[in-house]
């Protein structure tokens, strides 16, 4: 086909010319088609986004930290305590530490049967020890719990230094009568766990 003269606001293509009217057109599908995978996108993150917000908010999260009570004696506890809002089945524990040092008991090593230990919202397991040689030797402690849910694993490596609470020491008011400084120092440790 051959184009003769001067043909305004139009353009070739093949046999057939596109109007002012049809460029518009086109303009208008690619710009609507533009704005829709723009939407999509966002929306896909969005939801993504919003998954991720309500997995963290729901799922499991085990720790390990250090606790000090005086009845009487100081004592010294790690608690493993679930404060997530889904319960979890432990994998194992470790510690950078050799952890029978600090056993009350010689034979055994602390957290060594600790795995399928499944730790519901909020429950927590207290562990008597003996820091007397954590103490002496002036360290931390890095620990790695691995748990998991039925969909997912998690792990955790919390650093504690339970020599920090040496320097929050407990003062409990005494009494010559042993029962009752017994229920004395009780009593005082359980209003410092509702501070």
């Amino acid at each position: 086909m051959i184009v003769t003269g001067f043909q305004p606001f139009a353009l070739v293509l093949g046999s057939s010319f596109l109007t002012i009217s049809d460029i518009i057109e086109i303009c208008g599908i690619a710009v609507s088609l533009i704005t829709g995978i723009v939407a999509i996108i966002i929306s896909v993150k969005t939801l993504k986004q919003n998954s991720k917000m309500i997995e963290e908010s729901t799922r499991p999260y085990i720790t390990i930290y250090f606790q000090t009570t005086t009845v009487r004696t100081p004592r010294a506890y790690f608690v493993i305590k679930n404060f997530g809002n889904t319960g979890a089945t432990i994998s194992s524990i470790t510690c950078d530490y050799d952890l029978k040092k600090c056993s009350l008991d010689s034979r055994a090593t602390l957290f060594t049967h600790i795995a399928n230990t499944f730790l519901a919202p909020q429950q927590s397991i207290p562990c008597r020890v003996d820091i007397g040689n954590i103490v002496d030797e002036n360290i931390s402690l890095t620990f790695k719990i691995k748990y998991f849910t039925m969909n997912k694993k998690y792990s955790e490596v919390v650093v504690m230094n339970p020599l920090a609470f040496n320097d929050f020491p407990s003062v409990r008011d005494s009494s010559t009568d042993q029962e009752l400084m017994a229920i004395s120092h009780t009593l005082q440790g359980i209003e410092e766990k509702m501070l």
